[in-house]
């Protein structure tokens, strides 16, 4: 099947490719600013949720920000396989649907930081007696929503495999922006077993992970614009 190139579906996947790394770090300043994140992940219920209860309109604001960059891979991608398509390559196709994969698994692991969270919060506050129920709650959601989907498959192995699978569409035309996307995807992938060997800080592979990526997008963005590829 061909897809359809149009000067519309360019400017958009530019837009985008910027769009999306902005707003994860715009939503990283505010996150960090309210309640130190992302080393407050780490913190036990009894220290987090009174963080989330004194900083919520921050901390909503901010989750608000990663879920809608999260999300925005999704239109990323199509926009991408319309611009870039003209011959479908099955490295672009795979890139796409992982991409859709990434923001789902993400969403889902943002989405408790919004929701649940801040329930439980007004719940450890409004009756301490409510404390080992809302600790096991919290343990439970933060395992399967957050360690398990959103971190692991989201932040992990999907945004690692659509940053791989992105730059085997690019190699051959755009040289720097797949290795920037190429290091990317492989730090990103090496969170998942980091998770359970500690070899190298979490933090540190995120960083250089989200950098990266965030730098061959920009390098393909300006090349959609200039129209070199």
């Amino acid at each position: 099947m061909n897809t359809i190139e149009t000067p519309r579906a360019g400017r958009l996947a530019a837009v985008l490719l910027i769009l999306e790394p902005a707003l994860f770090f715009a939503a990283f300043a505010v996150l960090a600013a309210a309640i130190n994140w992302p080393a407050s992940l780490g913190l036990p219920y009894n220290e987090v949720l009174p963080l989330i209860s004194a900083n919520l309109s921050q901390v909503r604001f901010g989750y608000g920000l990663y879920l809608t960059s999260s999300l925005l891979t999704i239109p990323l991608g199509i926009a991408l396989l319309s611009r870039l398509g003209k011959q479908p390559e099955v490295s672009l196709w795979m890139a796409v649907a992982f991409m859709a994969a990434a923001a789902i698994f993400k969403a889902l692991g943002i989405a408790r930081w919004l929701v649940a969270m801040p329930a439980l919060a007004s719940l450890l506050a409004a009756d301490i007696t409510k404390a080992p129920a809302v600790e096991a709650a919290f343990i439970a959601l933060n395992e399967y929503g957050g360690g398990t989907l959103g971190e692991l498959l989201g932040v992990g192995l999907m945004t690692g495999l659509w940053s791989i699978m992105l730059a085997l569409f690019l190699a051959r035309k755009l040289p720097l922006a797949a290795i920037l996307m190429a290091v990317g995807g492989v730090t990103c992938i090496l969170l998942v077993p980091n998770e359970f060997f500690q070899f190298a800080p979490t933090a540190a592979l995120q960083g250089i992970g989200r950098t990266a990526t965030m730098l061959g997008q920009f390098l393909l963005a300006f090349a959609i614009i200039r129209q070199k590829i």
